[in-house]
């Protein structure tokens, strides 16, 4: 994502939505700048205090997100806003991440802001296969109405479970 304030970007105190642990991971430096909190003040300040440095680390910080979220208990999903050009992983390869992403369980929406460097090819794959969601945002001024269509997607989804007569194989069979 572009050099400069994310502030612009920064739309989740215009989105309603219900209590749940949140967390900041900047995506240029992989670091958390939040750890997961309910104190919502505290991840907007993160947002609206973080500068981004030009680069953007896609697969490491995907790879990290899950990393952090795996041991929580409960509903887990993320909320992804890049521009979709990892310029600057080390670590991990965009196989590597989606495949602890899955492993996880974790469903990955990502919110594609347009920018110089912009590819949406990258956001559609870990969307997809994460079982999350792609939208694009043509500029900064549309992310709160995707943000809010985001947690609308959250908050309507179920998940119904149940026992098999069959003997456990390993696998997942969708019903």
């Amino acid at each position: 994502m572009a050099k400069g304030n994310l502030q612009r970007a920064n739309r989740l105190q215009e989105v309603e939505r219900k209590e749940f642990e949140e967390a900041v991971l900047q995506i240029d430096r992989v670091t958390r700048v939040v750890d997961f909190t309910l104190d919502r003040s505290a991840l907007i300040n993160a947002i609206n205090t973080s500068q981004a440095a030009g680069g953007t680390a896609i697969h490491d910080t995907l790879f990290a997100a899950a990393e952090a979220i795996a041991a929580k208990a409960g509903r887990k999903a993320i909320v992804f806003l890049t521009d979709g050009k990892d310029t600057s992983s080390r670590t991990h390869s965009l196989a590597q991440a989606l495949e602890r992403a899955q492993v996880v369980g974790m469903p990955v929406y990502v919110v594609g802001l347009n920018s110089p460097d912009f590819t949406d090819g990258p956001m559609k794959e870990i969307a997809g296969k994460t079982g999350g969601d792609y939208l694009f945002a043509p500029n900064p001024e549309e992310l709160a109405q995707l943000y809010g269509k985001v947690q609308k997607q959250l908050a309507s989804q179920y998940r119904l479970t149940f026992k098999s007569r069959s003997s456990a194989d390993g696998k997942e069979h969708r019903v």
